[in-house]
Formats: structure tokens, C-alpha cells, sequence
């Protein structure tokens, strides 16, 4: 019997020029239920790719770091759309070993295979690479704990007070995963600059590098966003022990660090972050 409802399916897929969907005929789905368990079973006996919906994990607490870097990334450079049906959570990058991190770290975090889509942006050409994860699961674990926003959040963006009584062991992942998202590293000038649109945002970052014991200018206004300085030596090499080693970074960020770091001086005659301010 099993034989002849793999016939009736090819078919049903010849007469239709396409391939059939167990509404297209009743009689033909309630035999694959009878003798193969489901639809999906039958179509998969006949030689057919079938969509097996993944069940994500959530993290445990020995993988936290690893998640507070994610966090870090997803609120920098990532979306969660704001329709209530779409349970997709997004990251961004638009380099290719940076979308293979993201894909390994969603893995790792979530037990979970993501997507990607790649269009072209700008006048290099350059691929922007969407990752993202399709889960209401997921969905609704970052957005209960962690009370992330869902849509546009680039003005308005703040931390939830949960990332102000972080345990000083996850402030320095988090961190990472922000300036692997929206930081500038310039070993030129020396400094590691946070930007955003949302003023509210730098000054969390603020308090979250108080509790590290890590100095900072002053919030700057820009064209278009302000932006946040870490210049002193002192505190780019307390950055840097906080940050690494790591499983997860972007590792053309970390070479601009080291490279900024392995710089022979720092004139400290003025305060770094002010000779900035004045080239700026």
C-alpha cells in the first residue's frame, strides 16, 4: 500500500506541475496518516526535501558570557520587528567570517540552525548578511528577561535595569558584543569609540564601565548620533584583559586592539580622550 501512495503522489505532483500539498487531495492525505504517521512522512519517503520545524534550546547559566555577548551584538547591531507575529530575531554584519561567528554562536546558545540572507548594499557591492532566528521560543525568552525593544530602538535605545545588576563576570561580555557591533577601533588615534543614536544607551554604557573601574569621556553630539570615547592606556588595557580571551569575538575588531595596544607610548601629558575631543 505504502508503494502505491508514493505513486499517487508523483502523480498528483505531475497532473498539478508542482509539487502537491496535502490540501490538494483529502482522500490521498488521510491514507499517508494511515500508513506513513503524516504528510510530511509520505513526501519524505517519496523522495521529497521536507521542512522538519527545529526546537531551539534556552541557555543555561554556564553559557551566560557567551549569551551577554549576543545581547550585546543583537542590541547594536540587530532588529526584532515589532509585528507580533513575526518571531524572527535579526543580526547584521557585512563581513563573512563575522556572519559564520554569529551562525556558531546561535548554534552554541540555542542548539539552533539559523538563516541567512545576503543582499547587496551601497556602491562597493558589498553583502550585508541578515542572520537570523525563526523561534517563538527564543522570541519570547529574550524579550520576557531581558525586556529588549522590538522595532525601530536606534534613538530611543536603553538598557533594562536587569543590565545594571549584571554580575561584573557578564558586564565584560556584554560589552564586547557592543563594541563588536557598534564600536570603532582606531589605533591611529588610539581610542575605542561606542556610537549610537540613542543618548539614553551611551549613558547605560557609563554606568556599566563605572562598575568596571574603566574611565571614559564625555557623551559627544555628532551629525547624526552621539558618541562615547575610551582613550586613557590604563583603562584600553583593562578593556582589553576584560574582554579576552573569549570564544566569541570578532576577531578584526581584537586586531585593531592589539594593534592600538602594541603602540610604543601613550603621551599622558594631556588627558588622551581630551586630545580627541580636540582633533575631532
Amino acid at each position: 500500500m505504502t508503494n502505491e501512495i508514493i505513486k499517487e503522489i508523483k502523480l498528483l505532483h505531475k497532473n498539478l506541475r508542482r509539487r502537491p500539498v496535502k490540501r490538494d487531495n483529502h482522500a490521498l492525505n488521510y491514507k499517508t496518516r494511515k500508513y506513513f504517521g503524516s504528510w510530511n512522512n509520505a513526501m519524505k519517503a517519496a523522495g521529497y526535501k521536507v521542512y522538519t520545524p527545529q526546537i531551539p534550546t534556552l541557555p543555561k547559566l554556564s553559557k551566560f558570557k557567551e549569551l551577554y555577548y549576543f545581547l550585546g551584538l543583537l542590541l547594536t547591531d540587530g532588529h526584532i520587528p515589532k509585528d507580533s507575529k513575526d518571531y524572527k530575531i535579526n543580526l547584521f554584519t557585512s563581513y563573512l567570517e563575522e556572519k559564520r561567528i554569529i551562525i556558531k554562536l546561535i548554534k552554541f546558545l540555542f542548539n539552533y540552525d539559523s538563516s541567512v540572507k545576503g543582499r547587496y548594499t551601497g556602491f562597493s557591492n558589498k553583502t550585508n548578511y541578515n542572520i537570523y532566528i525563526s523561534s517563538k521560543l527564543v522570541h519570547k525568552f529574550l524579550i520576557d528577561t531581558f525586556k529588549l525593544p522590538i522595532g525601530n530602538k536606534s534613538l530611543t535605545l536603553k538598557l533594562d535595569v536587569c543590565f545594571h545588576k549584571l554580575n561584573p563576570k557578564y558586564i565584560g561580555p556584554f560589552l564586547l558584543g557592543v563594541v563588536d557591533g557598534d564600536g570603532d577601533i582606531s589605533p591611529k588615534s588610539r581610542y575605542v569609540r561606542i556610537s549610537s543614536g540613542s543618548r539614553f544607551f551611551l549613558q547605560d554604557i557609563q554606568k556599566l564601565l563605572d562598575r568596571l573601574g574603566i574611565t571614559y569621556g564625555k557623551i559627544r553630539k555628532e551629525r547624526t548620533s552621539y558618541r562615547l570615547v575610551i582613550a586613557s592606556s590604563h583603562s584600553l588595557s583593562k578593556l582589553y584583559s576584560i574582554f579576552y580571551p573569549t570564544n566569541f569575538y570578532y576577531p578584526r575588531k581584537k586586531a585593531k586592539l592589539d594593534k592600538l595596544l602594541k603602540a610604543k607610548s601613550f603621551n599622558l601629558s594631556v588627558p588622551t580622550w581630551r586630545k580627541l575631543e580636540i582633533k575631532l
